[in-house]
């Protein structure tokens, strides 16, 4: 795609630094909130959904600006960069209808903070935001003439199919933690890849084709790594509070179990008075 802003070394960094910036702020933060939360604190009910109405407002303010800043390179900025002055803003329609999908999950996330739409209506819509993204990532590929760019565009796509699925699957079952930052870690993972395609376009030491998808194996590695040493920490945490893993996790499976959430009458004893207890004097971040 001769000419295209978006085919340039900034048309690769943009995006990776929004997606890698958006992940990772939602995954440091859902760590400082476990860190910080009371030992028998039900986190899912008290933070999935978002229910910090000031934070939902902002993060989607910045979504709109972001991607309404990418819009404008797009149309506009690729074509004084390339001197294509005389081309239709349009002429990168792709990437333009891609930053106008994460721009309407802000405009909902908006309305979602002003308690005018429902519940997790911001996440439902970066959900499909994530799929149409998936769309037009793997539709990018075939256009590629390069084999490692279209690898390359491909393994971009996953990162966002899997982005989508993780979301879709946290919206609908809440209570579980594992989908909602699974969202986020593909998210961060795209952005992270993103980097790389902007390295391979350039660097003079390109990916060689077998080794394309190695690389991005060992980024997922990375990322892995990553999530280990924060759930080490948090588990060391626990245990150094002397609380009863074994009960306190079995209470919590239970709960994800059962779509209702209800606890035996032999859990609920042992365990009303200190959830009563955390709750009382939760503090929301």
């Amino acid at each position: 795609m001769e000419g295209n802003f978006s085919g340039t070394l900034g048309g690769h960094v943009i995006p990776g630094a929004f997606f890698a910036g958006f992940g990772l702020f939602f995954l440091v933060l859902t760590a400082r909130r476990l860190f910080k939360a009371e030992s028998n604190e039900d986190f899912c009910a008290n933070h999935i959904p978002e229910r910090n109405k000031s934070l939902l407002k902002r993060v989607s303010l910045v979504l709109i600006t972001c991607t309404i800043l990418g819009i404008f390179i797009e149309g506009v900025g690729g074509q004084i960069l390339l001197g294509e002055a005389g081309h239709s803003f349009f002429r990168n329609l792709q990437h333009i209808t891609l930053y106008s999908m994460f721009c309407f999950a802000g405009v909902v996330g908006v309305f979602e903070s002003y308690n005018r739409l429902p519940l997790d209506s911001f996440r439902a819509a970066t959900a499909v935001a994530l799929l149409g993204e998936a769309v037009i990532w793997h539709e990018h590929s075939l256009m590629k003439m390069n084999l490692v760019d279209t690898r390359i565009h491909a393994l971009v796509a996953f990162t966002s199919l899997g982005s989508s699925v993780c979301m879709a699957i946290s919206v609908y079952k809440p209570h579980h933690l594992v989908p909602f930052v699974g969202s986020f870690l593909f998210m961060l993972w795209q952005g992270l890849w993103l980097f790389a395609a902007a390295y391979n376009i350039q660097s003079e030491d390109k990916f060689d084709l077998e080794e394309n998808t190695s690389y991005f194996i060992l980024e997922g590695v990375f990322l892995g790594v990553g999530v280990l040493a924060v759930s080490v920490c948090l588990y060391s945490k626990r245990m150094e509070s002397g609380i009863d893993d074994g009960d306190y996790l079995r209470v919590q499976l239970d709960r994800e179990d059962d779509d209702d959430g209800d606890l035996t009458e032999a859990e609920s004893d042992h365990f009303d008075f200190e959830i009563d207890k955390s709750r009382s004097t939760l503090q929301v971040v």
